[in-house]
């Protein structure tokens, strides 16, 4: 094994779709646009499911994203692992996909195909900071749940960011929204006895708590 990349044709069985592919990394919009109109379907997905807009961005190709959009892929289409576009544009190190999206003012509540997660969650399970701040600029909603019922909310405290948890709380994350399991944030974030937090958890903790207490929400023992 040379270790190389595979080509399109290795992932995709259809030739015309390798053609098509072919035209968008060559910044060729008309040519891709013509395989389109020959038959060529842009809901094509190839092995593992990838659709051709995550094979845009797995190859790191800015130019082939924008002319697949271009001529009709969509970016809610569910893909690799359920994911659609918009997600794994929330998970990758390059920006610059999330922003070609939100230009097109695509769907930022998209769910995974499977899971039912969105793209706010998708962002923070990746630890993309910047991203979670563009989708929530965007108008990303905090209420809504994946196929557990889990929140955002639910998310930021399964892993244990208390510094995340109290700014969703702040900018109206559903404090009491609880998941399938009939859990709120809380069974996630307290469960840590508060003697073997260091002190910074600790501190951030008793923020969320005062936070509760001056919204009405009862902390649950």
């Amino acid at each position: 094994m040379s270790g190389a990349a595979p080509s399109a044709a290795e992932i995709f069985s259809d030739p015309k779709i390798v053609a098509l592919l072919h035209a968008a990394f060559q910044r060729d919009s008309k040519r891709a646009a013509e395989f389109v109109a020959a038959g060529a379907d842009v809901r094509a997905r190839g092995d593992k499911n990838v659709t051709l807009l995550q094979w845009a961005m797995l190859n790191k190709s800015h130019f082939a994203f924008q002319v697949l959009l271009n001529i009709g892929a969509d970016p809610a289409q569910p893909g690799i692992d359920g994911d659609t576009a918009i997600h794994f544009a929330a998970m990758a190190n390059d920006l610059e996909y999330l922003r070609l999206l939100l230009a097109r003012h695509v769907d930022v509540d998209a769910r995974n195909g499977q899971t039912g997660r969105t793209p706010l969650m998708a962002a923070l399970m990746g630890e993309r900071e910047q991203q979670f701040e563009m989708l929530l600029a965007a108008g990303a909603r905090m209420n809504h749940a994946d196929n557990m019922g889990n929140t955002i909310l639910h998310v930021a405290a399964q892993l244990n960011d208390s510094a995340r948890v109290l700014r969703l709380l702040q900018q109206g994350a559903p404090a009491t929204a609880r998941n399938r399991q009939g859990k709120t944030f809380q069974t996630y974030l307290l469960m840590t006895p508060e003697r073997l937090l260091n002190p910074e958890a600790l501190q951030a903790r008793r923020k969320i708590i005062d936070w509760m207490a001056q919204n009405d929400v009862p902390v649950e023992r």
